[in-house]
């Protein structure tokens, strides 16, 4: 691509260097107001001996240094990179159902992003209407997924903001030139880098870095994706993969969408509004949908926030049936399988 590319929001912009062929993130400072001083608390790692086991930690180790070797981490300079303005510990988030990165290096980015602009913005994709709409996209063999290789890591961080991004491994400082995974904004910048790259597309659907498409374009797009410095992954026939945690099943005469093995859809053990909120919330994004489970998730919800007239607005204490029904509603859902599957019918389109 010959020319530059600025796309801004009320929180940052990303920018598309032709040049160097390659795309960077600068954010917006929460009140227009830089941090002067450092962020932090002052821990510059945690404890991997208690948060990781020890076949975990292994791999969280082979992964870094995967990004040292690849410089997405690099030794910290004082001279390039200025003192450091915040030290983000790295965490391992274990990911049993990814063969490729078992183990996921994250940083803490907790006291930056408490800093940071944030504006989601009505425009960007929501999980669940993503998963209703793909699973509604016709016939299994004309569409085909697309998924960005490290997509995250492929996005460059501002020069100016990398003392941010101080990142302490072996007891040596390190800065992270990549977008990390944790940051506030990096999920809507990284769906807006990939909704202008497949503008030109519009057959092709996508949630943050995944993307369904034709599968008789689908090369043409990964193509336009490499061109622009997203390399993705070799496309696969649907039936053979797994989109936004669906695994696509062949039973017989019907074509369904399963979620796939192991998901936790356990009731928690203490129920409060929150807890059964977030419950129905995982139940009808997460699992396939059709048929009954999602009107009893919103009645449970409904009861889980019912008061009696000119009682506390903010009551404390669930009504006997919204746990009565939460209950039964799991059982149902491990019993009834058409809760748990989503028939693909070959006459719906996106």
């Amino acid at each position: 691509r010959s020319r530059g590319v600025i796309l801004q929001s009320q929180d940052g912009e990303v920018r598309w260097k032709a040049e160097e062929r390659e795309w960077g993130l600068s954010w917006q400072w929460k009140d227009g107001v830089a941090a002067e001083s450092t962020l932090g608390s002052g821990i510059g790692a945690y404890s991997r001996e208690k948060l990781t086991s020890e076949q975990d930690d292994a791999l969280f180790c082979a992964e870094v240094e995967k990004w040292i070797e690849n410089e997405w981490l690099i030794p910290h300079d004082p001279e390039v990179h200025g003192e450091p303005a915040a030290v983000l510990p790295l965490l391992a988030q274990v990911q049993e159902h990814k063969a490729t990165t078992p183990v996921r290096p994250v940083l803490d980015y907790r006291c930056l992003n408490a800093r940071l602009q944030s504006d989601p913005g009505g425009d960007a994709p929501a999980c669940e209407e993503s998963l209703r709409k793909w699973r509604k996209a016709g016939c299994p063999g004309d569409f085909m997924p697309l998924d960005i290789k490290k997509a995250y890591l492929q996005v460059h961080v501002a020069k100016e903001f990398l003392k941010y991004q101080t990142v302490l491994w072996n007891g040596k400082p390190y800065v992270m030139t990549r977008m990390g995974f944790g940051l506030s904004i990096g999920p809507k910048f990284m769906g807006i880098i990939v909704r202008y790259v497949t503008r030109g597309c519009p057959d092709v659907d996508s949630y943050i870095d995944d993307m369904l498409t034709p599968s008789k374009c689908a090369d043409a797009v990964a193509k336009t994706m490499l061109e622009y410095g997203l390399p993705t992954k070799p496309a696969e026939p649907l039936e053979e993969s797994r989109v936004l945690g669906l695994q696509l099943c062949d039973a017989g005469s019907d074509v369904t969408w399963r979620c796939r093995d192991g998901s936790d859809i356990r009731v928690p053990e203490v129920l409060t509004k929150r807890a059964i909120f977030k419950w129905c919330g995982r139940l009808t994004g997460h699992l396939p949908v059709c048929a009954w489970l999602r009107p009893a998730c919103c009645y449970i919800k409904r009861l889980a926030g019912w008061r009696q007239t000119g009682t506390n607005p903010y009551p404390t204490k669930l009504l006997s049936s919204a746990v009565s029904w939460t209950q039964e509603s799991l059982v149902m859902v491990t019993q009834h399988e058409d809760a748990g599957k989503y028939r693909q019918t070959a006459t719906s389109s996106m």
